[in-house]
């Protein structure tokens, strides 16, 4: 499974899940660093410390905000 996440100064996300080293699963998020031109990818065990993550990535001066997740394709 993967999704994009983008916000309004364009900054944009990519959250994927897949299989980690000992078997279970892990979530990654991807983004592009400009300054360099290649993809950073950050490895996360849990889908809450990867909410965390994306949410300080995302909005890191306003740490007491929260994500509100919607979908914009049907069926999802």
């Amino acid at each position: 499974p993967e999704a994009q996440v983008s916000v309004a100064d364009g900054t944009a996300i990519q959250v994927t899940c897949e299989p980690g080293p000992t078997g279970g699963w892990q979530w990654v998020l991807s983004r592009l660093n400009e300054e360099i031109e290649q993809p950073q990818r950050r490895l996360y065990p849990s889908v809450l410390t990867m909410l965390r993550a994306l949410r300080e990535e995302l909005a890191p001066e306003h740490r007491a905000y929260g994500l509100v997740i919607t979908s914009k394709a049907s069926g999802l």
